[in-house]
């Protein structure tokens, strides 16, 4: 039985190698994104959101820091690094709250300083 660790980490790793196929296999059908500015309901929102990350940005790191789980509840602290196709390199922290409901998210809430964004 996976955690929900495990299942945050495999689904980082899916979007580090942008795999959009792979990312959205982590997301119920009704699932919810939400994140400073972006307030999405179902795959074919969501999907729209990574496509645009990963033509943005074709390259990715992240790290998980640390973890807080109960029950299907968690938090994730995170550490990224976003990368363009030209190379340049833009961190970016923040905190992923993530129910997970029978292996996969029901929610992704992701709180970050916008402040951070302010290179595009």
């Amino acid at each position: 039985m996976s955690t929900n660790f495990d299942i945050a980490r495999a689904y980082w790793d899916a979007e580090i190698t942008r795999d959009l196929d792979a990312i959205m296999a982590f997301y119920r059908d009704d699932a919810t994104f939400v994140a400073p500015g972006w307030n999405l309901q179902g795959h074919d929102a969501i999907r729209g959101f990574y496509a645009n990350a990963s033509d943005l940005y074709p390259g990715l790191e992240v790290a998980i820091v640390h973890e807080t789980t109960s029950g299907a509840e968690s938090a994730f602290e995170w550490q990224s690094v976003l990368i363009t196709s030209a190379g340049i390199r833009y961190p970016l922290r923040g905190i992923n709250c993530m129910p997970v409901i029978g292996g996969k998210f029901a929610a992704v809430r992701s709180f970050y300083d916008t402040a951070e964004l302010t290179f595009a």
